[in-house]
């Protein structure tokens, strides 16, 4: 009888500890308000209402897709962001260029290339910075529960 009573202890006791979730201070109980920091030379750009910064931008995408409707509007704001990118690479292979070619009339075509490539460049930065900012919106309103779009 005590043997039995010592094993079951120990097994609850055991099990209590593989059981148990220790709480860490990162981890966030419920859905916090994001809002864009104040400080324009602050690295992180986004802290939640209470001042706590996020450390940088793959956090805000974690605590982004946790909404099940942002899934879209991130992919579109990724893949305007892989635009911007692609976009400036092409400017800058356009203005590079221009040092390897001896005719006036191609240095003028690369040149115009490259200023396309920046309006290109501008509207895809504009795009991306909107659908993240549509993003923002529906955790905020998933976190007062209210009604996101879609």
């Amino acid at each position: 009888m005590k043997k039995s009573f010592i094993v079951l202890l120990i097994s609850v006791l055991l099990c209590g500890n593989i059981f148990a979730q220790e709480s860490s201070g990162n981890e966030i109980a419920f859905p916090q308000i994001i809002v864009r920091s104040e400080n324009l030379f602050s690295f992180s750009q986004f802290e939640f209402l209470d001042g706590t910064k996020i450390k940088n931008n793959k956090e805000l995408n974690v605590l982004l897709k946790g909404v099940p409707e942002n899934s879209k509007f991130l992919r579109k704001a990724n893949f305007w962001k892989t635009m911007t990118f692609v976009s400036t690479a092409a400017g800058l292979g356009c203005l590079g260029a221009t040092a390897f070619v001896d005719s006036d009339c191609a240095v003028e075509s690369l040149c115009l290339g490259a200023v396309g490539c920046l309006v290109v460049d501008l509207f895809s930065c504009f795009m991306s910075v909107s659908y993240k900012n549509i993003a923002l919106d529906n955790y905020n309103l998933y976190a007062l529960q209210l009604e996101r779009k879609r």
